[in-house]
């Protein structure tokens, strides 16, 4: 008993060292990266295929991501698309009315339309804006997802006993984090190319940002498994 708290400290201690080891190998290597991780989510997933509430997360994650890199691979220069993309997120925002990022996220979205319209008027070269877009929707979705997750879980499971977790909460607020991200890098795109501001500030840290918080929900989601096995030996 005496031990216990000490061990936990190291485990903890063990898995930031991994998870920065693992984020300094992995950056500016994507798909070195994107091994990892998904070889990280699939890992955690099938361990815990028979814990509902981690699986669940789990696989809001996997879902997001596998999404993500596909769209990735399908985004073209293409005004079709880009309408499809903000009335995706126009979508989004429908669904989270009541997320406290709805009204940054509504207004933001109000004046890039407003720029996409002067830029179209005007002729102005193509601009893949709406990338950024999608990823702010997707993680709308996310939001979304892990709010509604104990609930969706039950109508499936009936039988099994769902509870909230604190990854679900971390994740949640994760998904703020990427949302303001794009948010912000956005906002620099408008100030270069409506008024000619030589500012790239927020484009060189966007790839090192995004690299940093993945690793960290790695952590988050690799701590939450650790201790959902101590608590089922526990009760064994």
């Amino acid at each position: 008993m005496v031990l216990r708290p000490l061990l936990q400290h190291l485990t903890s201690a063990l898995l930031i060292g991994l998870f920065l080891a693992l984020g300094l190998l992995t950056f500016g290597k994507p798909f070195l990266f994107d091994r990892i991780f998904f070889t990280s989510l699939f890992i955690i997933a099938f361990a815990f295929r028979n814990d509902v509430n981690l699986l669940g997360v789990t696989l809001i994650i996997i879902v997001e991501r596998l999404v993500e890199e596909t769209a990735y691979l399908l985004i073209i220069d293409s005004l079709s698309l880009k309408v499809v993309t903000y009335l995706f997120c126009i979508f989004a925002l429908f669904l989270r009315r009541n997320d406290s990022l709805f009204y940054l996220t509504l207004t933001s979205l109000c004046i890039m339309i407003g720029a996409e319209i002067y830029w179209f008027i005007n002729d102005y070269r193509f601009l893949n804006t709406h990338w950024y877009i999608f990823l702010i929707s997707l993680n709308l979705f996310v939001r979304k997802a892990i709010s509604s997750r104990c609930f969706w879980t039950l109508e499936l499971a009936p039988n099994k006993n769902i509870t909230p977790l604190k990854v679900d909460y971390y994740v949640y607020q994760l998904a703020l984090y990427f949302i303001v991200i794009n948010l912000v890098t956005l906002a620099e795109y408008l100030a270069r190319h409506l008024f000619s501001l030589n500012s790239l500030l927020i484009y060189n840290l966007y790839a090192l940002t995004n690299h940093i918080l993945a690793f960290i929900f790695l952590f988050l989601l690799a701590d939450q498994a650790i201790k959902v096995t101590r608590r089922n030996k526990i009760k064994v």
